[in-house]
């Protein structure tokens, strides 16, 4: 399962870096972007080639990007990434890529989209395996081992009849943006405020509250201002 930051922010988040800019705030003001144009302007199309693909390393390091499918995603968007800032280096318009915020004080949206979802046939037949797996072992391995995209996840929570201790572990093996799509679409609320919904619904929100719960600190303080940023497509 994937969620793809567009490649507008992850190009603003190199940009940051490139121009010594704020890179968690995705902020850069106009004399950063002035000063890495003049810079840039200086080099080979290798070389500055070489710097947004360290850029996008460091990027990785920096917010501790284990997922594989991230990294994945940022690899696949460096190419058109690193056109389009080779372009406007040439043509002197790196301002137009480089876009200082015009309200600093607002954190930028992350759009994101789910791959494409399994077959009606091949999803119903994975889920009648999961309603007579015994062990959630058996269970969370199917999982892991059918489900590749974000929306056949999220049905899965609802129709599987997963246990709060089983959608905790599952969770586990999450990265942040995907547990923060999670929570954006399955805010827990007070039983009074939740009266309309499934259980299977209650149950998720639920143990996704615990998962928060659960956490480290430093990791939550990541999760929910990321779910505050989503917007979905």
């Amino acid at each position: 399962m994937r969620i793809h930051i567009f490649e507008q922010v992850l190009t603003g988040a190199i940009g940051c870096l490139l121009a010594g800019g704020n890179v968690r705030k995705l902020e850069i003001n106009p004399e950063e972007v002035r000063v890495l144009q003049e810079e840039l302007s200086g080099d080979e199309d290798r070389a500055i080639a070489c710097k947004i693909r360290k850029a996008a390393g460091d990027l990785s390091e920096l917010e501790n990007l284990t997922r594989p499918s991230l990294r994945d995603s940022i690899e696949k968007s460096l190419p058109k990434i690193t056109a389009n800032i080779l372009q406007t280096v040439r043509t002197n318009t790196l301002d137009k890529t480089f876009v200082p915020p015009l309200h600093p004080e607002r954190k930028p949206s992350i759009r994101f989209f789910s791959n494409a979802k399994m077959a009606d046939e091949a999803y119903r037949e994975m889920i009648a395996e999961l309603l007579v797996c015994r062990f959630s072992t058996d269970k969370l391995a199917l999982i892991r081992e059918k489900v590749k995209s974000f929306d056949d996840l999220e049905d899965v929570l609802l129709d599987a009849r997963l246990s709060v201790k089983e959608i905790l572990l599952l969770s586990d093996s999450l990265g942040d943006m995907e547990i923060a799509a999670l929570i954006k679409r399955h805010p827990y609320h007070s039983d009074v405020q939740a009266v309309e919904v499934s259980e299977a619904e209650k149950t998720l929100r639920f143990s996704l509250k615990t998962f928060l719960e659960k956490l480290p600190s430093e990791r939550r303080v990541r999760i929910l201002p990321l779910a505050d940023r989503l917007v979905e497509e």
